[in-house]
């Protein structure tokens, strides 16, 4: 499959960050988000890590719904 018809979904988008923008989403959550309940800590978001890291916030959901899991309700 060529890049041109290549379908552009996070995984795409996630597969083009830089090792080191990779790393910060992660400290990021890990730091801010709280496995035990699924919810982030200090009142911050999604949208508020993208922010800091200047990354589309929907890179930082692709992760955090991958490897941490749904927010509680």
């Amino acid at each position: 499959m060529s890049m041109m018809t290549m379908p552009f979904t996070p995984e795409v988008r996630y597969a083009e960050l830089t090792y080191e923008q990779k790393r910060a989403i992660r400290a990021r959550l890990d730091w801010l988000y709280d496995w035990e309940h699924g919810r982030y800590i200090h009142g911050h978001s999604d949208h508020s890590i993208a922010h800091d890291l200047d990354i589309p916030w929907s890179l930082i959901v692709y992760v955090r719904v991958r490897d941490y899991g749904t927010l509680a309700r």
